[in-house]
């Protein structure tokens, strides 16, 4: 899962459906302290990221392998999609490396490189991108994220961006309502430069249910109405996301 990506909660921590809610919101999950092996399989309803579908509105299968020790993670990540209605990608492979760089009782901030890979690409258009992102959270309740890609390529309604830089910055906030269950709410800007030269808000509200292995996540996301010009509407329309989550390690 991504982490990556998708759509505000405390995706990757854990992985599994509490990341899905990440992915929709495009958030990731600052590095962890202790020495862990996580693995998570998950199952949703759609594949959403910076507000927008993915998957063409279908279901999608979602995995996540991630190693964290001191002050480091590392770890593999893998989707199903369908990100255009016709030709384009239908596999995704993310691989990133994290690192705590402050830690205290209330804050921490942490650094996060990966590299993002698509199967069933386009000829003369290569979805295969890099980014670096930076997240700032006070206790796991309220986060910052700023992200920069030097290499983004999307084509859309009204261009398309070829190997052009891309800028994300979002906010999230995580209100624990008990030990299992979360409240999630969130938003954010997305700018893609180059040709295209196009920026959109997105946001997303959902809860959380965390079980000891198997997690629920219901999210609702949009983005503004910009987005139904640049993308077709299985793409751009508000949607409700259901995923469910099994940690295998």
């Amino acid at each position: 899962m991504k982490a990556r990506r998708a759509s505000a909660s405390p995706r990757k921590a854990p992985p599994g459906a509490v990341a899905a809610t990440v992915a929709a919101l495009g958030l990731w999950p600052a590095a962890a302290t202790a020495q862990a092996l996580d693995a998570h399989l998950a199952v949703a309803s759609d594949y959403v990221v910076h507000g927008l579908s993915r998957s063409q509105g279908d279901p999608t299968l979602q995995a996540d392998l991630g190693w964290r020790w001191t002050r480091w993670s590392l770890g593999v990540s893998a989707a199903t999609m369908n990100l255009n209605p016709g030709p384009g990608p239908v596999r995704e492979l993310g691989l990133y490396v994290g690192r705590s760089l402050l830690q205290s009782r209330d804050w921490s901030l942490s650094g996060n490189l990966a590299a993002w890979r698509y199967g069933g690409q386009i000829p003369g258009l290569n979805y295969d991108y890099d980014e670096a992102r930076l997240q700032l959270a006070w206790r796991a309740r309220l986060r910052l994220d700023v992200a920069w890609s030097p290499n983004y390529s999307v084509g859309t309604r009204l261009g398309v961006a070829r190997e052009a830089h891309s800028l994300e910055t979002a906010l999230a906030i995580v209100q624990p309502v008990s030990r299992a269950l979360s409240l999630t709410a969130g938003a954010g800007r997305f700018a893609i430069g180059g040709a295209l030269d196009r920026a959109f808000w997105y946001w997303s509200a959902g809860a959380t249910l965390t079980g000891e292995r198997l997690s629920a996540a219901l999210l609702w996301t949009g983005s503004e109405p910009v987005t139904r010009d640049m993308f077709s509407s299985r793409s751009a329309d508000d949607r409700v996301v259901m995923t469910v989550s099994l940690r295998l390690r």
